[in-house]
């Protein structure tokens, strides 16, 4: 059930519905993609894997540097094919942030849960699927393209209608890109999520996703959880007049086993002279050519990689 927190973050006026005046029936659609979905259940079904069952991964970032002018903020890695829940991994094969039972369960608008845009608009499923949009409703949604003009993973046509900047991949310059924000059900337009404890345990949100953590389901409560906690570290492996040179350690990545690639998202952001600076990149991440080392401490397969910033991440 919404409180009333809940509902103050997601009022109507927030948004910005003029470059939807003209859609037939979907002036609606921005009330209710922040909204608690009244009505309408979102749990799922979790497709559940053990804890022997999901292989986790090290991975090592080397050279990552700044000028002397610039400041590290924050350093982000997030799986897109799977997320971390207190019953055990939930899977979204296609990366879209909406879970595989969570497409299945949605049988009247035929969410394919192996694709990202079920119906090759642009618009994916998770957006669809918040907005409350029928199936006969979505091809009257703006024509969009994959232009990106902030290189941020959400099309420009669609954050024209979230009312987030299509030059700004922090809209509200919380420190969380808006395409996390969406993913894990917080607002991209409204700074205090950011730093707000969802669950009440003690750790606010950022530190929450920037340790793959859910919002919904206390850490404290669960060792599942515990195990399963994304451990970020970073050393200055050189420094001199010119600039600063940083390693990234990135310990316990849960990966989905289901897929030969999974799909991780790199999130560097430092700041210049005050203005913040984001860096997206993908990483396709193949399993079978992972090296692998036995963790014979936890029973299970740990995985290895280490990876460049220079010649393998910061490249478009």
């Amino acid at each position: 059930m919404c409180d009333e927190e809940d509902e103050e973050i997601m009022k109507k006026d927030d948004f910005n519905f003029e470059a939807m005046k003209e859609i037939k029936k979907i002036s609606f659609m921005l009330i209710f993609l922040f909204s608690c979905q009244k009505g309408k259940q979102l749990q799922t079904l979790e497709t559940v894997a053990t804890i022997e069952t999901v292989p986790q991964i090290d991975i090592v970032i080397n050279n990552y540097c700044l000028t002397n002018q610039q400041e590290k903020i924050q350093f982000i890695v997030y799986n897109r094919n799977l997320k971390i829940k207190r019953s055990g991994h939930v899977y979204d094969s296609d990366g879209d942030g909406l879970d595989d039972d969570q497409e299945l369960k949605a049988t009247e608008l035929g969410l394919d849960p192996l694709k990202a845009y079920t119906f090759d608009n642009f618009y994916d499923d998770l957006i669809i699927f918040k907005s409350g949009l029928t199936a006969s409703e979505i091809p009257s949604l703006p024509v969009a393209s994959e232009v990106d003009a902030d290189n941020d993973g959400i099309p420009d046509v669609v954050e024209n209608l979230l009312g987030t900047e299509i030059v700004k991949p922090d809209s509200d310059e919380d420190g969380l890109p808006d395409l996390l924000e969406l993913h894990f059900g917080l607002n991209p337009i409204k700074t205090f999520d950011a730093a707000a404890d969802s669950d009440a345990d003690g750790v606010d949100n950022t530190k929450e996703i920037s340790s793959g953590m859910p919002l919904s389901e206390s850490n404290a409560k669960s060792e599942f959880l515990k195990k399963y906690e994304l451990k970020i570290t970073n050393e200055v492996v050189s420094n001199n007049n010119a600039q600063t040179c940083y390693k990234y350690t990135v310990k316990g990545l849960a990966l989905n086993p289901i897929l030969d690639v999974n799909k991780i998202q790199f999130f560097f952001l430092h700041k210049t002279n005050s203005e913040l600076n984001y860096i997206f990149r993908t990483y396709l991440l193949t399993l079978n050519s992972l090296v692998k080392n036995n963790d014979p401490l936890n029973n299970k397969t740990r995985y290895i990689l280490e990876l460049d910033y220079l010649t393998e991440i910061n490249t478009p």
